[in-house]
């Protein structure tokens, strides 16, 4: 899993960020309403030569107070709940589109707690990261 991104912003305050990556979308929240920005479906190193694989560039447009986020696939995949089902990206996204506007550490508090509580007895199935910033 590979992200770059560069933020670049003008005199009149308009920002845009740049976005390309491997498996793993980009999440921006707006007022509660998360937009999601695919990316390429192959890996980082695993192409030849031949292939020339190129990653798409996303340039998004983000405003001040978004929350920007980038997650592994580990809390998606999490195994959990009475049933024993996984997270999945659904769930991932509403959770970020509630807890937005909340502080970026009772986020980290929020996301903690769910899978936590989620997985309840199951052990952890992967590697879990999210990175999250507030536009200021």
């Amino acid at each position: 899993m590979v992200w770059t991104w560069r933020l670049s912003h003008s005199i009149k305050k308009r920002f845009t960020l740049e976005y390309a990556g491997a498996f793993n979308p980009l999440y921006v929240v707006r007022n509660g309403e998360l937009t999601e920005y695919k990316a390429d479906r192959f890996p980082v190193g695993m192409t030849t030569m031949d292939e020339r694989k190129k990653f798409t560039n996303n340039v998004v447009e983000i405003c001040q107070g978004d929350m920007v986020y980038m997650c592994s696939d580990g809390y998606a995949d999490q195994f959990g709940s009475v049933n024993g089902k996984k997270y999945k990206s659904g769930n991932v996204k509403k959770l970020l589109a509630q807890i937005w506007d909340l502080s970026v550490r009772e986020q980290k508090e929020r996301l903690e707690k769910e899978i936590l509580d989620w997985k309840g007895c199951l052990g952890q199935v992967d590697d879990i990261m999210f990175i999250g910033t507030r536009i200021p």
